[in-house]
């Protein structure tokens, strides 16, 4: 039996959001200084509206069947299904079987960095290939996993753990031919520099994809259906946000850390996509404002 977290708290509990053209940007609760969070989730939980945020996401499916809405694309979950969101990518729950059970593990874009730096590059999912299908020795194992994390170990563990089970999910299962997406390889090279370095230029990441830099926006914004420098802005939102969470007080250092190249910059999106400054987003109270505002109550799962 899979033991759900109270409430669906995973996403009654966000600290900040707001809407970016169509998607709410959600902050994950995954404690400060952890690398990631485990959640345990059933039809009898509360789900947001499309939203994307910084973390890397999974979803195993463990009983019953849901259809996720991701991009422009409906993809299923059954048992055994691993279903990978990328960081910025806006994705929602629209509809489940009553008996429909699942784990979800966010981890936060520093930890899945060190985690790449061990493992090398490449192991990231990207939206091709972001449907997996495991077997049932698998899917038993990444389960056992999250349950042990979603109990808790003590502090000095649950890094080590989460370590683990992101390794492992990252090498398990095939790419699910039936729900396949057919996305440019450059595409799926320049995701995956993004993810780790938003900071990159289009330029830069171009080359880094082998593709001119017209040619990389068009076939980007044409495949993904959102923009290269949309898709930025969401993971370096998603970063400033995430360490003004976490008690950073220098605005600038937290810009560039988030991958802005000036405050400047950083003070012109964010003012743009929320109507606020980065001086008062450092304000705890604008940023739950902020989320008022934007985000509407939860819904309860629409059956199938």
């Amino acid at each position: 039996m899979l033991i759900r977290a109270p409430g669906a708290a995973f996403v009654a509990g966000v600290s900040s959001s707001w809407m970016m053209n169509g998607s709410t940007f959600v902050e994950m609760p995954v404690t400060p200084k952890r690398g990631g969070q485990i959640f345990g989730f059933d039809s009898c939980g509360i789900v947001r509206p499309r939203h994307h945020h910084d973390e890397l996401e999974f979803n195993l499916g463990t009983q019953g069947v849901a259809r996720f809405a991701v991009g422009s694309r409906s993809i299923y979950v059954y048992p055994g299904t691993l279903l990978w969101f990328l960081p910025g990518q806006d994705h929602l729950l629209e509809a489940a079987s009553p008996d429909f059970q699942m784990w979800i593990a966010a981890f936060k874009p520093w930890f899945v960095e060190a985690q790449q730096r061990a493992a090398g590059p490449g192991a990231l999912p990207t939206v091709a290939d972001q449907v997996r299908e495991v077997d049932s020795d698998a899917c038993h194992e990444l389960s056992d996993m999250c349950r042990t994390a979603f109990a808790g170990p003590y502090e000095a563990e649950r890094d080590e753990l989460l370590l683990r089970l992101l390794s492992l999910a990252l090498s398990a299962g095939r790419t699910s031919q039936s729900q396949r997406a057919s996305v440019h390889v450059a595409i799926q090279k320049s995701l995956r520099h993004l993810i780790l370095d938003p900071s990159l230029g289009r330029e830069e990441l171009a080359r880094r994809a082998g593709l001119g830099p017209e040619a990389l926006s068009r076939k980007f914004s044409h495949e993904l259906g959102i923009s290269l420098p949309e898709y930025r802005n969401r993971l370096r939102l998603g970063r400033f946000l995430r360490a003004l969470d976490e008690g950073q007080t220098n605005l600038l250092g937290a810009a560039l850390d988030a991958g802005f190249g000036s405050y400047s910059q950083c003070h012109r999106i964010l003012r743009e996509q929320t109507g606020d400054s980065p001086s008062a987003f450092a304000s705890l109270e604008v940023r739950r404002a902020a989320m008022r505002r934007s985000i509407p109550l939860g819904e309860r799962i629409r059956l199938i």
